[in-house]
């Protein structure tokens, strides 16, 4: 049974410019154009009606639109019109194939576990495209933090539970004369790049790591974007499975071409989360954390007689997960942290999070500074 589109407020919402690029992706010609007001593109003996400009019309033309790309596309409306609306996107889609979500549905806490879990993945692959490194602290790249406020989460799809997340993606323009200068893809497309190589590289570590139960191809996997973030964000969504495993599939925006070296699907198995979740572990308790900021109050000072360093331990919870962190200061540094100690006050500094031991130290790091009460006058 066909399907028509005729929702005026539907057909409006699709966009003139991803409408013209859709019809170039898919081998339109642009054959003719009235100023100010429209062009005209075809393929064989179809031509369409592109409108240029806010018209009242505009919804029947996209109705006429949809209709011969049905018959020119022998797809449905729907599936033409969702393509429309992605066209400016890279499409992530992380599917639960829980027994629990055969009907489309799941549990509401392991829903918004779930969008948290796919929050977090991408935003790991946010950052490996700003700075390739093993662990990112509680306070990430600015630049990946910025890119998280312009993705957008779709709305779930068939095929047992999908949630959609949607990165929006600048056209390209031809370089013209300065065709010779390389020009390189847009930070968009860098994160989704990373996403997938990160997604491959962990799968291909784990099946190696499996059989030589070492850590080494999942460091050797930073350079392609695999993080203890990234292993973490891959077990919080799997636990919303009882199947377990992940299955992500990217559909890379029309507005430019994807490479052909970078994949856009990706399973990983049940089998395989013991292994992620531990190559996070040793992460997180052998790597340094850089730029780390430190959070939280002063719970033990010692200093050896005679000796002009002492050490100060802080609670930290900078991290989201409470532990003790050791610094070494002196002098007024070393007084001021016995005072904040003594008043209970909270206290901070940016360093390098070290393993020392079985424990912690901050090391290059800023000056102590002390935190006074929002009560206080």
């Amino acid at each position: 049974m066909k399907v028509r589109i005729t929702d005026q407020n539907a057909l409006a919402a699709i966009s003139l410019a991803d409408l013209a690029t859709y019809l170039r992706s898919e081998g339109w010609e642009k054959v003719d154009s009235f100023r100010g007001k429209g062009s005209i593109w075809v393929k064989g003996e179809d031509d369409i009606l592109v409108p240029r400009g806010d018209f009242s019309d505009n919804p029947v033309r996209m109705a006429a639109a949809l209709e011969i790309l049905e018959k020119v596309e022998e797809r449905s409306q729907l599936e033409i019109i969702r393509d429309l609306y992605f066209t400016g996107y890279d499409v992530f889609r992380i599917r639960n194939r829980s027994s629990e979500a055969a009907n489309g549905t799941l549990p509401l806490p392991l829903v918004v576990e779930l969008h948290n879990g796919a929050h977090d993945m991408v935003l790991a692959a946010a950052c490996s495209a700003v700075s390739k490194k093993a662990i990112y602290p509680s306070r990430k790249p600015q630049k990946a933090e910025n890119f998280m406020e312009r993705v957008r989460m779709g709305q779930t799809e068939q095929g047992s539970y999908v949630v959609t997340v949607l990165s929006p993606i600048p056209p390209t323009l031809a370089s013209g004369q300065f065709e010779l200068l390389p020009v390189h893809d847009p930070f968009e497309r860098q994160v989704s790049t990373m996403l997938s190589k990160g997604l491959t590289s962990i799968r291909n570590a784990a099946l190696e790591s499996i059989d030589s139960g070492d850590v080494k191809p999942f460091v050797d996997g930073v350079a392609e974007g695999v993080s203890a973030n990234l292993c973490d964000a891959i077990s919080r969504i799997s636990r919303t499975a009882d199947s377990g495993g992940l299955d992500v599939n990217i559909t890379w925006s029309r507005n430019r071409e994807s490479r052909s070296d970078v994949g856009s699907s990706v399973v990983i198995s049940e089998a395989a989360l013991p292994v992620i979740e531990e190559a996070s572990r040793v992460f997180r308790e052998t790597q340094p954390e850089p730029e780390y900021h430190l959070l939280g109050v002063v719970v033990k000072c010692h200093k050896e007689p005679n000796s002009a360093k002492g050490k100060v331990t802080v609670l930290d919870i900078g991290s989201g997960v409470p532990r003790r962190i050791s610094i070494e200061m002196a002098g007024s540094h070393y007084e001021a942290a016995v005072e904040a100690h003594k008043d209970g006050k909270s206290v901070q500094s940016i360093g390098e999070v070290k393993r020392h031991g079985r424990g912690y130290m901050l090391v290059n790091n800023t000056p102590l500074s002390i935190l006074e009460d929002e009560d206080e006058d």
